[in-house]
């Protein structure tokens, strides 16, 4: 049944109304469409490394509760050099993360616009740097932000 009325769309479906349907999303949202930009190289090393960041702590996190959980619920306890290790894991992660947020903050401060805007949004009290930079990639990589970017840019 579901083939049937998938051909019988198929069919139905023809460049006139592809047209259609087209020119109505056109009117409905062309006040939120903009052309679309490639990005440039800057946000393409920002993304990947906020997505590195991004799973370094859920895996960290995670090692850290079930670790903890067990050590609550478990009557043994584990060989003081696998506890040894196991902290040393979870410091050698931190310390990737941390290496990653250094590397993040400098490629922002090294890019002349969004530096600037780092520094207005670090004015703003309680924002920390980690709050900081996610704002500013927000800010420079989403188009729906593109008046909010706009006018963050032309602050003085």
């Amino acid at each position: 049944a579901r083939i049937g009325k998938a051909n019988a769309r198929q069919q139905d479906k023809t460049d006139r109304l592809d047209a259609q349907i087209i020119a109505r999303y056109g009117l409905e949202k062309g006040y939120r469409l903009s052309l679309w930009e490639p990005e440039c190289e800057l946000m393409a090393k920002l993304k990947q490394l906020h997505r590195r960041r991004k799973v370094l702590v859920r895996t960290r996190r995670s090692l850290q509760l079930s670790h903890q959980e067990s050590k609550k619920f478990e009557d043994t306890q584990l060989p003081r050099s696998v506890e040894k290790k196991y902290q040393a894991i979870l410091i050698d992660q931190k310390q990737l993360i941390d290496q990653i947020d250094n590397e993040i903050t400098s490629l922002i401060l090294n890019d002349p616009r969004k530096a600037r805007l780092y520094r207005i949004a670090r004015s703003v009290s309680g924002m920390g740097p980690k709050n900081t930079w996610s704002y500013c990639y927000v800010l420079t990589s989403s188009t729906r932000y593109r008046q909010l970017r706009l006018a963050a840019i032309t602050l003085d």
